[in-house]
């Protein structure tokens, strides 16, 4: 085989991912409704209500042909719904005219953007797949509308396909189904006769399976481990899809299937960490590469079950990838904590498409609506029915960026927000909209507030995020009465500065001390706080002019290197390591020998240049 499991899965869960779009926003009778379709793993097409389409100078031109039946009516409603490279949609209606004609004006001609034009007539959609040319302009379309059948007796079952992949807690299941339709018309089943006659198709899975899950519109429903399938199933040959996943419990799983149609060849694509399967009648396929291996046995039987044994790969313990930053962007209303997630990735050189995960990513418990962003998707970032997310390439060399967003329900008050990541982080950044609340952690250092696009956000940081630690931001709102958000950011900063003071005065004021055995840890905890304070002037002094950018990233990274190194000193018990000297009024790196700081001309004592004897 010449392509990988997720590029021929990707090639056909991308054109079903266009048709059941079409059909969800045909059957949106809201305005602006979002066309969603999944399988679990994929985000929906658009994060939000599917925008209107952007103007362009190209026209989309058709008509609606009834080639058996009565006549069609006027004012049928007719949706344009396209997808652009970058995998922003986009929606627009109109409806057909006593002739069956509708139009489309001033749309993009890009040949990059996918355009799906559609109708509903009765309950069955109908539609055509659009796309311009280069130079081209306008296009003509011509959508044939059919006549239903409720009856399925001209329906052939063809090859059934199976494919695997391990995710971060699950082994996902993909199934294909190839049913034919021999006649002329468009079989369906409608609802209200579903209590007294069969499905097209019905499948029982076998193995513990979970979320089983199906795309939108698509004409199934499922009940327990059985996807039933309803129509419309349209003339010729058609792939219907659908996808589960199966705990990792065990070194190998049972898997199977039960068809009521059977199927006239199965397939069973198994990527290469994946041991042989076991059982099942299945014979291997010959192989062109390295890539997944197919295996394969004779037609099943209407009502045939099948079922097999599929050792597992080696599980990841630790990420493959290195995450020297994620930036969280936390909004808290009253219901839900709405939050934007970022993780940049070290990559030295370009990645493939893995087997097993590179990295895996638990979202917080409850969060829900996952949405990720193109190139995340192109990246392989999908979802186990857990919700963990598993990162599988392939990935570009250099620092990518990884970007999702997701809701957390808001149980009460305070709300508490726990984060925890697979691989460790150099730097983990929290930046919250000030929205009258005040976030408390104890693991984290404040930065300077900021403000942007007419809104105020506080920031937190921490440095040297160990794989599993648990950061926790409690999120409190702040009493007031008549108070405004620029009220609200002055008390946060009245209190930071009330416990800054109380920090520099506490030894001249003679407060409790620690016993002996605790001096070493208050040390390194001095030191480290004295850089946090030193992070945030070099943020003042950049703010203000007084640094050069170059300046202030080289110090800045030089203080937080520091701070890590004193940060594990900590966790470890061991004695912190011999800092590099630098001056303690600007942070500005010292040389043997310097008696002022070239930077802001402070004296230099020789406590600041360790092995440097005063002359």
């Amino acid at each position: 085989m010449k392509r990988s499991s997720r590029r021929l899965l990707g090639a056909r869960v991308g054109t079903l991912l266009l048709a059941a779009s079409l059909l969800a926003a045909l059957g949106a009778r809201a305005q602006g409704a979002t066309p969603r379709a999944l399988p679990e793993g994929h985000p929906p097409l658009a994060a939000d209500p599917a925008p209107a389409l952007p103007p362009g100078e190209g026209a989309i031109r058709g008509r609606l042909v009834h080639r058996e039946g009565d006549a069609l009516p006027a004012g049928i409603e007719v949706v344009l719904y396209a997808l652009s490279v970058d995998g922003n949609a986009g929606l627009r209606r109109t409806t057909s005219d006593s002739e069956g004609r509708f139009d489309f004006e001033a749309v993009v001609t890009d040949p990059g953007h996918v355009y799906l034009v559609g109708t509903r007539v009765g309950e069955v959609p109908f539609g055509t797949r659009v796309a311009f040319g280069p130079g081209e302009s306008e296009r003509e379309v011509e959508i044939e509308i059919l006549a239903t059948s409720h009856r399925p007796d001209a329906i052939k079952a063809g090859r059934a396909r199976l494919r695997l992949q391990q995710g971060c807690t699950h082994l996902r299941v993909w199934h294909t189904h190839t049913l034919d339709n021999e006649t002329q018309r468009v079989v369906f089943v409608p609802p209200e006769l579903r209590g007294e006659r069969e499905p097209l198709l019905s499948v029982e899975v076998v193995g513990e399976s979970e979320s089983l899950v199906i795309p939108t519109g698509a004409g199934f429903d499922v009940e327990g481990n059985v996807a039933r399938f309803w129509g419309p199933l349209y003339p010729g040959r058609q792939e219907l899809e659908f996808g589960y996943g199966v705990p990792l419990t065990d070194s190998e799983i049972s898997l199977g299937m039960n068809s009521s149609l059977g199927a006239s060849q199965l397939e069973i694509e198994i990527p290469g960490a994946l041991g042989a399967p076991q059982g099942g009648a299945l014979e291997a396929a010959a192989s062109g590469d390295a890539g997944p291996r197919l295996y394969t046995r004779p037609g099943l039987a209407a009502g045939e079950g099948f079922e097999w044994r599929q050792p597992l790969g080696g599980r990841p313990e630790r990420a493959t990838l290195e995450t020297p930053l994620a930036q969280l962007w936390l909004e808290l209303d009253d219901a839900v904590l709405a939050v934007n997630e970022s993780h940049q990735l070290r990559v030295p050189v370009s990645l493939p498409e893995s087997d097993l995960p590179l990295l895996c990513i638990a979202l917080p418990e409850g969060a829900r609506n996952p949405r990720f962003s193109g190139d995340s998707m192109r990246w392989g970032l999908s979802r186990d029915p857990s919700g963990v997310l598993s990162l599988h390439g392939p990935l570009p060399a250099g620092e990518p960026t990884i970007s999702l967003r997701y809701d957390v329900p808001v149980p009460g008050e305070p709300m508490r927000f726990e984060r925890r990541f697979g691989s460790a982080l150099d730097r983990l950044e929290i930046v919250v909209a000030d929205t009258g609340i005040a976030p408390l952690t104890d693991r984290l250092h404040p930065l300077r507030a900021m403000h942007s696009e007419g809104r105020n956000y506080l920031r937190l940081e921490g440095f040297a995020i160990e794989p599993g630690e648990v950061v926790s931001v409690e999120l409190a709102r702040l009493e007031t009465q008549g108070g405004s958000a620029r009220g609200f950011a002055a008390l946060a900063t009245g209190l930071g500065a009330l416990a800054a003071v109380g920090f520099l005065t506490a030894p001249l004021l003679g407060g409790p001390r620690r016993d002996e055995e605790d001096s070493e840890d208050t040390g390194l905890r001095g030191e480290r706080e004295f850089i946090y304070r030193a992070l945030d002037d070099l943020d003042e002094d950049l703010e203000t002019g007084k640094l050069l950018p170059e300046d202030h990233e080289q110090m800045r990274g030089e203080l937080r290197s520091r701070a890590a190194s004193l940060l594990r000193a900590e966790r470890e018990g061991h004695p912190a390591p011999a800092p590099s000297p630098h001056c303690h009024g600007c942070g500005q790196a010292l040389r043997a020998g310097d008696r002022f700081c070239s930077q802001c001309g402070q004296a230099i004592t020789a406590a600041a240049l360790p092995g440097d004897s005063a002359s």
